[in-house]
């Protein structure tokens, strides 16, 4: 009887693959990833926690904040807006909400889509008579009251500040037809440069209507439900001349198209978007105008399509370059799903993980890096290593970070595997209580040990992941971090082994540096 050792190296650095068989799936792939990430080294580390700010949220009643922006002024100095409970609001950094929704307006949703155009901050969404925070005056009224107003505004439900305009689209009736202000006065919809064109006869399948706008490369993109139309004109350094007189069809794109207005971010040189299927590339949709490619999901493809078709709340995608994720907030599903975007894979997927035992409704990455999530507290912020901690960091809970691989037969799948011992390399969670799992087949049924994660082997890597204690994130690895060595007696035996390891994270981040198993190979079955 033969003794065979298995060494996982950066366990997890595929990601989650739910799509091919697991008989066929290297070490590499997760069965399961929740709550982590994959850091920069290639590895399945922990996510953040998030920190509650709002100390008061009486003013959302039982309501959640449903969408957040940044307007960053011409002046250098920035704003932050919430909007929830049929409310808009100012809020700080320190999660304060203040109440500056226009006595003129009658709000029923909270579906609105925001964007800043020089001092003036909009406010769109179908059905609604638009609204405008005028920063120059200190005023939140109907863009109708606006001194700058001239024309009729729609009410349109998509919105997009770019290249000296606010541009719109999603009217009730007059959903085809893409209009645009003058230029840089958000609030003028008639005279100089503003304009309107109707799309009816530029979709390539027939009938459609605009759920999403983008700007992107020089761009205007506009998502139709089943259909891409991107718009250019002969301007030059990155921007777009006058609409009425400079403005082309540049590119179509068939039978794909967008399922949300918070659907689609700018991730790097690429634009990402929601359809039907799955998460896309714009990239590589366009370079190859067919369905399968440019796929983001791909590894996740028949879960995520299930899921995003029980989404009623208008998915969102959230780009956080700092940490090179995507999230995709599904509200009312158990789950986020994290895109790793530091490179797509041969197939043209990202490498994805889960975050679970999230209540957010939406997230913003602002210009610093911070992200800010909101929910029925009010307004969070993703830091530090707890959840539902409160303004100080304190009593907050833990959450369980899991791990699984697919099984793994050794190389001999039908031989007997009478596991003897697995070792793990863990980052980090000095004193956090971890569970191994193990067990056989494909039926998921697990033996477990509880250990406690206290070896300590100070400065085991003395560079900068290892050494910050800046303020930003103090509680990721410090001085005197750990890296500890934890060997778990094995038992029972079988043909194809599966190991997990599950962490109750708090207070500081762990990640999995490494796994050894160690095995006798027994006799053919």
């Amino acid at each position: 009887m033969k003794q065979a050792n298995m060494q996982v190296a950066a366990p997890g650095f595929l990601g989650v693959n739910s799509e091919e068989s697991p008989t066929a799936l290297p070490e590499g792939w997760c069965s399961i990833a929740d709550n982590a990430v994959i850091d920069s080294n290639g590895r399945i580390a922990s996510r953040k926690g998030y920190r509650i700010l709002t100390a008061d949220n009486t003013a959302l009643g039982s309501e959640k904040i449903n969408e957040i922006h940044e307007a960053n002024y011409s002046d250098g100095t920035s704003m932050l807006f919430a909007v929830g409970n049929n409310k808009i609001f100012s809020f700080d950094s320190a999660g304060v909400l203040t109440d500056i929704t226009p006595g003129a307006a009658t709000i029923t949703a909270d579906m609105w889509q925001i964007a800043t155009l020089n001092d003036d901050t909009f406010f769109f969404q179908a059905g609604h008579d638009p609204i405008v925070y005028d920063k120059s005056a200190g005023t939140c009224t109907l863009v109708s009251a606006h001194v700058s107003y001239s024309g009729t505004v729609p009410q349109a439900d998509c919105v997009v500040s770019a290249y000296g305009r606010v541009w719109t689209g999603g009217v009730s009736g007059s959903a085809a037809v893409l209009q645009w202000s003058d230029l840089l006065i958000g609030a003028a919809w008639t005279g100089g440069s503003s304009g309107q064109l109707d799309l009816t006869n530029l979709w390539p399948t027939g009938n459609d209507e605009i759920i999403a706008l983008a700007a992107h490369n020089a761009a205007i993109i506009v998502f139709g439900r089943n259909n891409i139309l991107l718009f250019g004109s002969s301007a030059v350094d990155g921007q777009l001349g006058d609409p009425n007189t400079d403005i082309f069809l540049n590119d179509t794109v068939a039978h794909i198209g967008c399922i949300s207005k918070y659907g689609a971010t700018a991730v790097g040189s690429d634009l990402w978007f929601i359809d039907d299927t799955g998460v896309r590339s714009l990239g590589r949709t366009i370079q190859e105008k067919s369905v399968p490619i440019g796929d983001i999901t791909a590894n996740v493809r028949s879960q995520f399509k299930t899921e995003i078709r029980l989404e009623t709340n208008r998915p969102r995608l959230v780009y956080d370059a700092d940490n090179a994720f995507v999230l995709c907030i599904l509200e009312g599903l158990p789950h986020v799903y994290v895109f790793d975007a530091r490179g797509l894979m041969e197939n043209g997927a990202a490498r994805t993980t889960m975050w679970t035992g999230l209540p957010f409704a939406c997230a913003k990455r602002l210009v610093d890096g911070t992200i800010y999530m909101g929910d029925n507290n009010g307004i969070n912020k993703y830091q530090g290593y707890f959840d539902g901690a409160d303004s100080l960091g304190e009593n907050g809970s833990t959450f369980r970070m899991r791990y699984y691989f697919h099984p793994q037969t050794f190389g001999v799948p039908s031989n007997l595997k009478i596991p003897k011992e697995v070792d793990f390399t863990i980052g980090g969670g000095l004193g956090l209580t971890a569970t191994c799992y193990w067990g056989f087949g494909y039926t998921y049924i697990f033996k477990s040990q509880v250990f406690t994660l206290d070896s300590i082997t100070p400065d085991f890597y003395n560079i900068d992941e290892y050494n910050d204690t800046t303020e930003s994130d103090p509680t990721e690895y410090g001085s005197g971090s750990t890296i500890g060595r934890y060997s778990i007696p094995l038992s029972s035996s079988g043909t194809a082994l599966v190991i997990g390891l599950e962490v109750n994270v708090g207070g500081q981040k762990v990640s999995i540096q490494e796994i050894n198993i160690q095995t006798k190979i027994g006799r053919m079955l």
